[in-house]
């Protein structure tokens, strides 16, 4: 159940942030001490078939020193922007996707098989009134789709939630992250790391085809950690990552990190790790002597105190908070609850959920879908219940839900009852 836990975590800590890279110099301090003034109107649009595509809500937020922009019209097309920075200047491996239609298969990504195209220009960050302003320019590629060319993007006074974290380190302080992969040494460009909801991530990134190298460790202080995610991928594929994880019993490496310094005046994290990374299909790959030093973390994805999630499963009543409970926000509104109990996992999902009650459905793109994994982390799905929302806001998200599981004979083999939550799914 550990495992599935680390895993969630990973999934919603680094998704986000595209797994791309780009050399970024620390915030400038003189964007620290602008003149305070009043938010202009906000806007989005860019131009793409002969039309003006004009978002009628767009937001932004800053997730793990990245910058996430969400833009939707009123048809339900959106716009999502991940750029891996928060200072100004242009970003040429910048993620950006654009969905047509609620629900709809059809997602057109500056990414390919050449890599990332296009760019992301941040003109100005505003860190007084938190806002946002910019330019971006793409080419659009869906799987049997003609290519869309999108032309003078433009996103003006975005609000922004979350902190952009000034980094300037002492002489001789300079971040690094190294590792050695089958004996040839990775110097990662930049890095990414979060301390905060029980969770300890850190990331290192080479070059623009999104490799990296990640570790998700369950704790937040200094020390040894036997156990915990770790991963390697060469290419950012979801499909191709290599992780200390194992289907196979006798890949039994777990590997090692040690946190040697979590500095809170400068906001920086140190330790080592090693480990052997398997993918099915593939030659295993061995990580060691992994280092990293001064690299700056946030501590903006601490779950608040006020959130709550409760359940009564198989006639026992549970809590769940700290880290038994991860909730995360993806493309398009789509927002994830995981609550973890000592011997299961709940998993909720609702797709742009608005108030009213949905039935769970297994359909791909349905507006919500429920599953729940058992002792022996075997994830079961569900068609027999339903979930409630009674009130959704920009940032938080209440309602009930309930359902039970059934066996391939249609008997029910677990119950789900009285499920309530009320949580914050936007930071």
């Amino acid at each position: 159940m550990k495992k599935i836990k680390l895993l969630s975590a990973f999934l919603i800590l680094f998704t986000a942030i595209g797994f791309v890279s780009c050399d970024t110099e620390p915030v400038d301090p003189l964007l620290l001490n602008e003149d305070p003034n009043e938010p202009l109107p906000a806007s989005f649009e860019v131009d793409f078939n002969s039309q003006t595509y004009q978002a009628s809500t767009v937001q932004a937020s800053v997730i793990n020193n990245s910058i996430i922009i969400s833009a939707v019209r009123a048809d339900g097309a959106t716009f999502m922007i991940t750029v891996p920075g928060t200072t100004t200047g242009e970003y040429t491996n910048a993620t950006i996707l654009y969905t047509p239609a609620i629900g709809g298969t059809v997602v057109y990504a500056n990414d390919s098989e050449e890599g990332l195209n296009g760019s992301v220009t941040l003109t100005t960050i505003n860190t007084t009134t938190h806002t946002i302003t910019g330019t971006f320019e793409f080419t659009g590629i869906a799987e049997g789709q003609p290519d869309i060319e999108f032309t003078d993007g433009i996103f003006t006074n975005i609000t922004y939630t979350g902190t952009i974290i000034p980094v300037d380190p002492e002489p001789g302080e300079e971040p690094l992250f190294t590792v050695k992969i089958d004996g040839v040494e990775y110097v990662a460009d930049t890095y990414e790391a979060s301390v905060g909801n029980g969770l300890i991530s850190v990331a290192g990134f080479r070059g623009t085809n999104g490799e990296y190298v990640a570790l998700v460790l369950e704790g937040t202080t200094e020390g040894e950690y036997p156990e915990g995610f770790l991963a390697y991928s060469p290419d950012g594929d979801e499909d191709n990552v290599y992780s200390n994880i194992s289907l196979d019993e006798e890949n039994t490496d777990l590997g090692s990190v040690t946190i040697t310094e979590i500095n809170t005046t400068a906001h920086t994290i140190s330790g080592t790790f090693h480990f052997t990374g398997y993918l099915e299909g593939a030659a295993d790959k061995s990580l060691t002597e992994g280092t990293f030093e001064n690299i700056p973390y946030t501590d903006e994805n601490t779950t608040p105190s006020d959130d709550e999630f409760t359940a009564t499963v198989d006639g026992t009543d549970y809590t769940y908070a700290g880290t038994d409970l991860i909730v995360g926000l993806g493309n398009d509104d789509q927002i994830t609850m995981q609550a973890f109990g000592d011997n299961h996992n709940i998993r909720l999902y609702l797709n742009n959920p608005t108030e009213g009650s949905y039935a769970f459905s297994t359909e791909i793109g349905a507006p919500a879908q429920a599953w729940f994994t058992d002792a022996e982390d075997v994830e079961h799905s569900t068609v027999n219940g339903t979930i409630l929302v009674t009130s959704i806001d920009e940032f938080r998200i209440e309602g009930t839900f309930s359902y039970n599981v059934l066996d391939e004979n249609g008997d029910v083999i677990h119950t789900v009852e009285d499920g309530v939550f009320n949580v914050e799914y936007n930071w």
